[in-house]
């Protein structure tokens, strides 16, 4: 018979997993919608700069598809002040997807992400209010449009760690509060999970899956609701100024290429270099 303890431990799990995935109905996202963000938990901290985390990576997208070859990111998340109770931070994607439509490297368009959050520190996890703003360009294509959009909502993030297993989950709602003539998402309802298996103190392995609805205006488009999401798997290897992913996954990417509207199904092998705090 399982001690109390342990049930609660279990039940946590579950609430965790339930919530990461019941907002999704595929195993799971995209880069523009329900795509990166900054952490959701964080230790306890109290002054001004409390934490800066930097993420760098290059993904092979397998699909034969000359629009689509590499994925490359660059990532910042920054904690502008914590006072223990509270914390702000600020995050920072920028992506280029290259292909070999014109040229052998072929870099086809950039997308940017910025979030701006505060969350408050809860007896489980933190709450948080966000505005995430994203803007997408085409790269050596005639583009006179601009295709972007502001959101404004809540997320909630919770971390638990059971027998040496890292299980972090985080559930976020969104409303589109501006957006320009090319863009008909009206808001999206997005989960995550990531558990983390060490192997040692500096070897671990790990799984994350995201899980994304977007809410479209079928006026704009003559479309409807959009589902995406991705589910990726690796070893993760620390060193003495920064840490290893090793990855590979699957990716439905909703609105893929930003004038097809279409969401791709990608394969995925890839790496990224961390700061060594995850």
């Amino acid at each position: 018979m399982l001690s109390v303890r342990v049930q609660s431990s279990l039940s946590r799990i579950v609430a965790l997993c339930v919530c990461a995935i019941v907002v999704g109905a595929v195993p799971t996202v995209a880069q523009t919608t329900g795509g990166p963000r900054g952490a959701t938990t964080k230790e306890r901290a109290f002054g001004v700069l409390t934490d800066f985390r930097l993420g760098l990576g290059a993904t092979w997208l397998t699909k034969k598809d000359e629009r689509f070859n590499w994925d490359i990111d660059f990532k910042t998340d920054l904690d502008i002040f914590d006072v223990g109770f509270a914390r702000a931070s600020v995050f920072f994607n920028f992506e280029t997807i290259a292909g070999t439509e014109f040229r052998r490297v072929d870099p086809n368009q950039a997308n940017y992400v910025l979030d701006m959050s505060v969350f408050g520190r809860l007896p489980r996890g933190e709450l948080g209010a966000t505005f995430h703003h994203v803007s997408r360009h085409l790269t050596d294509r005639a583009n006179r449009q601009g295709i972007s959009w502001n959101m404004l909502g809540v997320v909630y993030g919770d971390r638990l760690t059971l027998g040496g297993v890292d299980i972090r989950a985080s559930v976020r709602a969104l409303k589109t509060i501006e957006h320009s003539p090319q863009v008909d998402y009206e808001g999206e309802i997005d989960g995550s999970l990531k558990v983390t298996v060490p192997v040692n103190s500096r070897v671990a392995f790990y799984t994350d899956m995201t899980s994304v609805i977007v809410q479209v205006d079928p006026s704009v488009f003559d479309r409807n609701i959009r589902t995406g999401g991705l589910v990726e798997g690796g070893l993760r290897i620390g060193y003495s100024a920064a840490a290893l992913e090793l990855f590979g996954g699957w990716e439905a990417r909703i609105d893929a290429d930003p004038i097809a509207l279409k969401t791709e199904r990608l394969g995925m092998l890839g790496f990224r270099v961390l700061t060594l705090r995850p």
